[in-house]
């Protein structure tokens, strides 16, 4: 039996049991970590990080005088967000009323967020490309001399950035990305990798650019979506992967694919979803992928002397030579 000591709020002792205890034994023992569902280990860093904004957020309300416009505990998604302003917009005895219209106006394209899910990948990137302009009207708006709190918008950053993280994932989980057509998958890969960067340029930009110099002055730090950031790196790894094995099996003969068991060169990375990210199972997917580099090491040296012979006759010609270089940019 465990007894907890409680000390100051019930969410800072909530946050420091998971990132001290519960975290850590479950999600860094990778023999425990890979008999959880996904599903699992996917909420708990997210219960964590969200736990985290919700502390700091909570931490600084308290000293300033707008402590409602701060306090973010209550939203979960960017659902709750619409309603927080649609009901303070509503309530006439609100002293932040002025505002509210004005930012409940400005978030209304976000209302599309809420059906992300069922968007395709063009209608999602497309949506995307238009978040940053939202979301700078709503951090441009304002009333009697109030603004929306830079608490609130790095909050509504993380929202809209899990939005983006499990429509990737839910994108990808269903494939079988090891044993599908390459050139299919390839291609959706590309698509959600897009979907991510270009999420993650929007608070970059609105943060570091569009917010440095304005009226209202973003303080501190650029926003980094370290979360889709990191999903979009493991993503690139395995686009990186699965194209090297295809200029390997381009360049190989037959006999030689036969020899050398192409087909078995995925067998580390099989056990493992790469879609299915998080921090606390980056170790066991880098030692996957080692493992990976070490069966491909003794067939890329054998592709080596055959690159060359397949190089040799454009030389003379520097623009084939090129081309003949994009196409195997990968293996070289």
């Amino acid at each position: 039996m465990e007894v907890h000591t409680m000390k100051g709020s019930p969410l800072e002792n909530l946050l420091t049991s998971l990132q001290g205890i519960w975290c850590p034994a479950l999600l860094e023992n990778t023999q425990v970590s890979e008999t959880l569902p996904a599903r699992i280990v996917q909420l708990l860093s997210e219960l964590k990080s969200t736990l985290a904004t919700s502390v700091q957020s909570g931490q600084g309300s308290s000293r300033r005088d707008n402590a409602e416009l701060d306090n973010v505990a209550d939203i979960r998604s960017v659902a709750d967000e619409l309603n927080f302003w649609n009901r303070m917009k509503e309530d006439r005895r609100s002293p932040f009323r002025s505002l509210a219209k004005q930012v409940d106006i400005a978030m209304a394209d976000l209302q599309k967020f809420m059906d992300f899910g069922n968007l395709d990948l063009s209608s999602a990137s497309e949506l995307i490309d238009v978040t940053l302009d939202i979301l700078n009207n709503v951090w441009s708006s304002s009333g009697e001399g109030q603004a929306y709190p830079q608490s609130r918008m790095t909050h509504l950053f993380d929202c809209i950035g899990k939005v983006v993280f499990n429509y990737v994932q839910s994108q990808l989980g269903g494939d079988d990305i090891w044993n599908s057509a390459n050139s299919a998958v390839r291609a959706k890969l590309q698509n959600c990798i897009y979907i991510c960067d270009r999420w993650c340029d929007v608070p970059k930009q609105l943060t570091s650019t569009f917010w440095s110099t304005a009226g209202h002055p973003w303080r501190g730090r650029v926003h980094d979506d370290v979360l889709v950031g990191s999903l979009a790196r493991r993503l690139e790894q395995v686009v990186g992967i699965l194209t090297l094995s295809e200029e390997l099996s381009q360049i190989l003969p037959p006999a030689d694919r036969s020899n050398f068991q192409l087909d078995r060169l995925f067998d580390p990375l099989r056990h493992i979803n790469p879609v299915f990210y998080n921090p606390y199972t980056e170790s066991t997917w880098q030692k996957a992928v080692k493992e990976y580099e070490r069966l491909v090491d003794p067939v890329e040296a054998a592709v080596a002397s055959r690159l060359r012979k397949c190089l040799a006759p454009y030389l003379d010609n520097a623009f084939l030579l090129l081309a003949e270089f994009q196409k195997y940019k990968n293996l070289l």
